[in-house]
C-alpha cells in the first residue's frame, strides 16, 4: 500500500489568511483568502453552548462566566451552534481560491495506487489552532471518505523524532487530580485491554503520599531506565507555560519541569502520549517540538465520561495493532455515533492528533507467536503469489527462462562437462532423407520398406539396444512392406538385439506396434505420450506391466543388455512383463538397473508437476546424444561408437510428422536451445530423457509452492527484525540484499551440482515484498 503527504501550513496575518500546500518531489501550491471574522463569532457561541452543556468538566475552566440558567435546552442550543459554526467554516474551506490545494489532495487520493493520504496541517495562531480542521472533507463527494487522514504538526520542531525498540509494550499511565472524576474505569479498561504486565499506574491517592514525593515519583518513573512506548495521563490539564498537569489537588506540574525526564524516555523509545484532560494543545505542541512522535489531546476542555468512552474506544482500536491516526478516528466515530451523539454533542470533534511529520504513525505489535500473525494484506500478497506459483503455463515459462540462465551460468563457469561421446544415437529421418529416397515423398505413414532397410543396416552394426520412435499398426496400407519389415525385425532379433517400439497406451486405443509386424514377445512397446519439459516416468506404486513410459523402457532395456538379459527364454509370454518381474524378483541386479528400477513420479498428482524430474536443457544437445541423418547411415556412415549407444530411430523435422496429427512431432523449441538449434523434434525429448536416465541426471524441482511459503516465513521474520531495528535498518537490508545474492548463486551451483532446482522468482518476490512492508509498517495491518 502506498501513501501521499502534504504539508498544509496556515498563516494568519490579520484579516488574511495565507495556505501554502507543500508535497512530495517539490510540490508547492500557495494561495490567500479573507478570513471571516463570523467563524470567530460562531466559535465563541459554539463554545459557550459547549460549555454550558457540559457540567462537569474535566479541567478547570476558571472566569468562563457560565451559568447554568434554567428552561434553557442547553443541548439543542449546542447543537445548533455546532451546525452554524462547521456550516460557516466548511464554506470558508469551499472557497475557490482554496480549489488548487483541495483539488491536488483529491486526486492524490484517487490515485489507483495511493491508499492513503496524510496532510499536516500546521496553524500559527491559537485562533486557527482551536477550529475543527479534523471535520474537513476533502473530496468526499469523489468518493475518497476513509483515505484522507488530516493530522497537525507545530510550527517549531526542535528536536529529532523517535526511532521505535522492539519489545514487548510498556505503557506509563499517570492519573493526576481526580477531583470531580471517576478515573477508576480508565484503570479497568488499560487492564483489561493489556494486562497488568504491560501497564504500570502512577498518580495520587488521597492521604496516600504528600505532593513532593508524588512529583519526583512520576519525574522518576518517566525517566524509568526500562523506557516506554505509550505515556498516558487521565486527570486535570491547563494551558499555558507548555502544558499544565493537575496531578493532586492544587498541585500541578509544567511540562517544563518533566521536560529532562521526557528526553530520557525518549532516548529510551517513547513515541506516542495521550492526555485525556482538557485544552492541551500547548501541551501537544511542547511534546512534538520535544521529539515525541505523536500526541493526542482535546482541544476543549472535556466532560469526564466523554473521555472515558473516547479513551475505551480509542485503546481497543489500538490493541488490534491499528495505527494511533486510525485509533483515533475510529473514536471520534463512535462519539458520532447517534446513540452516543445525542448524549456527548460536538464531542467527536474535540480530539486531535499531533505528529513529527518524520515519524512513523505509532502503533502497538503483537506479542509473542501473535506477531507472526499476517495481516489482511499480507494474506492478499502471498495468497496471490501461491495461486500464480501453481499456474502450469507460468511455471513453465519461468522453467524457461530459468534453464537459459542456467546454461549461461555452465558456460561462465565452465561446467559444461564435455564427454568423450554421448550415450544415445539419434538416427533421424529427416528432410535431407526424404529428398535422397523416392519412397519417402509420401510420409504419412513411413514407407515400411525404408525403415526395414534401415533397420537392416543398424542389425549389421550390431547395438545392443534400437529404438523405434513410430507407431507401426498401419500394415493394411501397405502389406508388402510390412511383411519386408517382419522379417528384418526377426533377424535383427535373432541378433541378439534389443527393440522398443512407441506405442500410444496413453489414449488406450492399441495404438502400438503390429503384431503382423512384431512379436511382443520378443520385443517391447512403451508409452511415447509426455509432458513436454518433464522426464516421463511410471506413477507411483506402478510397474511396467500395463504401461511403460518408452524412454524409460528403452533405458531399462539397453541397461539389461549390459547385463547379458537373455530374451530367448522370454519367448512364451509378453517380454516386457517378463522383465518387469525380472526386476521385482531380481536381488543383485547391477547398480544403474537398480537405480532405473525404482524410479517412480512423485506421490502428488502427476498434474501439478511437483518433484517431477525436468528435462535439462541447459546441457546442449551434443553432450546428450549424437545425431546422424538415415541416409547417411544408408550410404555407409558408420558412427564409430554405436555398440555402446541406445540407438533411436526417429522422424527428424519433416512437417507430417506426428501421432495425433500432422506436425504434432514438431515442438517449440525450448527458450535454453534458442540459439542452438532451428528445430526440436519428439525424438530429441526421448533422446534428452534416455541421456538423463542413463546418466542419473534427475534434475528435480523443488515446489514454488513450498518456497513461497518459506520464504513466507523468513520474510516475516526479517520484517520483524527491521522494525525492531529501525536505526540499523540500511545495514540489514545491505545484509539481505547480499544473502539474496548468495541464494541465487548458491541455486544456480545447486541445480549443476545436486541436480535440485530452487525456485527464484516467486520466493524472492514474496521476500522482499515483506521487506517493502517493513518500511512503512503502519500501513500493512
Amino acid at each position: 500500500m502506498t501513501k501521499t503527504t502534504f504539508q498544509l501550513e496556515i498563516i494568519q496575518l490579520g484579516n488574511t489568511c495565507h495556505f501554502k500546500l507543500s508535497g512530495e518531489r517539490g510540490l508547492t501550491i500557495a494561495t490567500q483568502l479573507d478570513y471571516p471574522a463570523a467563524i470567530t463569532q460562531l466559535y465563541t457561541q459554539w463554545r459557550k453552548s459547549y460549555l454550558s452543556y457540559y457540567q462537569r468538566l474535566r479541567g478547570k475552566v476558571e472566569g468562563s462566566g457560565v451559568a447554568r440558567l434554567k428552561n434553557i435546552d442547553w443541548r439543542g442550543d449546542l447543537v445548533q451552534a455546532e451546525a452554524k459554526l462547521l456550516d460557516q467554516f466548511h464554506y470558508w474551506l469551499l472557497s475557490h481560491e482554496l480549489h488548487p490545494i483541495t483539488r491536488k489532495i483529491a486526486q492524490a487520493s484517487l490515485a489507483e495506487d495511493c491508499q492513503r493520504v496524510e496532510i499536516f496541517i500546521t496553524c500559527n495562531s491559537k485562533e486557527l489552532a482551536r477550529l475543527p480542521w479534523e471535520t474537513w472533507e476533502i473530496g468526499t463527494h469523489l468518493g475518497t471518505k476513509g483515505k484522507i487522514y488530516i493530522a497537525r504538526s507545530p510550527a517549531n520542531i526542535s528536536n529529532e523524532s523517535v526511532h521505535s525498540i522492539h519489545r514487548k509494550p510498556r505503557i506509563l499511565a499517570i492519573f493526576g487530580d481526580d477531583t470531580g472524576l471517576d478515573l477508576k474505569k480508565d484503570k479497568e479498561e488499560l487492564e483489561s485491554l493489556f494486562g497488568k504486565d504491560v501497564i504500570t499506574f502512577v498518580g495520587w491517592k488521597q492521604g496516600d503520599k504528600n505532593c513532593d514525593d508524588l512529583k519526583h515519583e512520576i519525574v522518576r518513573e518517566i525517566a524509568d531506565e526500562k523506557g516506554w512506548d505509550i505515556l498516558f495521563f487521565a486527570g486535570h490539564s491547563n494551558e499555558g507555560l507548555g502544558g499544565e498537569l493537575s496531578i493532586a489537588p492544587n498541585t500541578s506540574i509544567f511540562i517544563r519541569e518533566i521536560e529532562p525526564a521526557l528526553k530520557i524516555a525518549k532516548e529510551k523509545g517513547l513515541q506516542f502520549a495521550i492526555f485525556n484532560s482538557c485544552s492541551g494543545i500547548d501541551l501537544a505542541q511542547s511534546l512534538i517540538d520535544l521529539g515525541l512522535n505523536q500526541v493526542i489531546v482535546f482541544r476543549e476542555p472535556i466532560h469526564n465520561q466523554v473521555a472515558q468512552e473516547f479513551s475505551k474506544q480509542f485503546f481497543r482500536s489500538l490493541a488490534q495493532y491499528k495505527d494511533v491516526n486510525e485509533s483515533m478516528v475510529d473514536a471520534c466515530q463512535f462519539l458520532k455515533q447517534q446513540e452516543k451523539v445525542l448524549t456527548y454533542p460536538s464531542a467527536y470533534s474535540i480530539p486531535s492528533l499531533f505528529r513529527h511529520p518524520e515519524a512513523e504513525l505509532f502503533r502497538l505489535q503483537p506479542k509473542g507467536w501473535k506477531r507472526w500473525l499476517p495481516s489482511r494484506l499480507e494474506i492478499v500478497a502471498l495468497g496471490s503469489v501461491l495461486a500464480l506459483s501453481i499456474l502450469p503455463p507460468l511455471q513453465d515459462g519461468l522453467l524457461g527462462i530459468r534453464l537459459t540462465t542456467q546454461a549461461t551460468y555452465r558456460y561462465a563457469t565452465q561446467q559444461v562437462g564435455f564427454q568423450k561421446r554421448a550415450p544415445v544415437l539419434l538416427v533421424q529421418i529427416d528432410e535431407a532423407s526424404r529428398l535422397k529416397d523416392p519412397r519417402l515423398r509420401e510420409i504419412s505413414p513411413i514407407d515400411y520398406s525404408y525403415l526395414g532397410d534401415l533397420l537392416n543396416k543398424l542389425s549389421k552394426l550390431e547395438p545392443k539396444t534400437i529404438g523405434i520412435d513410430y507407431v507401426l499398426n498401419r500394415e493394411k496400407e501397405q502389406t508388402e512392406n510390412t511383411n519386408k519389415l517382419r522379417k528384418v525385425i526377426e533377424n535383427t532379433v535373432n541378433k541378439d538385439i534389443l527393440l522398443v517400439f512407441a506405442a500410444d497406451e496413453f489414449t488406450g486405443k492399441d495404438a502400438g506396434v503390429s503384431p503382423q509386424i512384431a512379436d511382443l514377445n520378443r520385443t517391447m512397446q512403451g508409452d511415447i505420450y509426455f509432458f513436454p519439459g518433464y522426464i516421463e516416468l511410471l506413477p507411483h506404486g506402478k510397474d511396467c506391466i500395463e504401461t511403460c513410459p518408452f524412454a524409460y523402457l528403452l533405458a531399462i532395456a539397453h541397461q539389461l543388455k549390459q547385463e547379458s538379459f537373455d530374451l530367448q527364454s522370454q519367448a512364451q509370454q509378453s517380454l516386457r512383463t517378463s522383465v518387469a518381474n525380472y526386476l521385482d524378483n531380481a536381488k543383485d541386479l547391477d547398480e544403474k538397473t537398480a537405480f532405473l528400477h525404482r524410479l517412480r513420479l512423485p506421490i502428488f498428482p502427476s498434474f501439478a508437476l511437483w518433484l517431477r524430474p525436468i528435462v535439462d536443457f541447459s546441457l546442449p544437445p551434443n553432450q546428450s546424444y549424437e545425431r546422424i541423418s538415415a541416409h547417411k547411415l544408408l550410404e555407409g556412415d558408420i558412427p564409430p561408437r554405436i555398440g555402446q549407444q541406445v540407438v533411436l530411430v526417429a522422424p527428424g523435422g519433416y512437417g507430417e510428422a506426428g501421432l495425433y496429427e500432422e506436425g504434432s512431432d514438431n515442438f517449440p523449441i525450448p527458450l535454453a536451445l534458442n540459439f542452438r538449434v532451428k528445430q526440436f523434434t519428439g525424438g530429441e525429448y526421448h533422446a534428452y530423457m534416455l541421456h538423463h536416465l542413463l546418466t542419473q541426471r534427475l534434475v528435480v524441482p523443488i515446489s514454488n509452492f513450498w518456497m513461497v511459503l518459506l520464504a513466507a516465513l523468513l520474510g516475516k521474520g526479517a520484517m520483524l527484525m527491521l522494525i525492531g531495528n529501525p536505526h540499523q535498518r540500511k545495514q540489514w537490508i545491505v545484509v539481505l540484499y547480499g544473502a539474496t545474492t548468495v541464494y541465487m548463486v548458491m541455486a544456480l551451483q545447486a541445480y549443476i551440482s545436486v541436480a535440485v532446482l530452487l525456485p527464484c522468482v516467486f520466493p524472492l518476490a514474496v521476500f522482499w515484498t515483506y521487506i517493502h512492508f517493513s518500511s512503512n509498517t503502519e500501513k500493512f495491518q
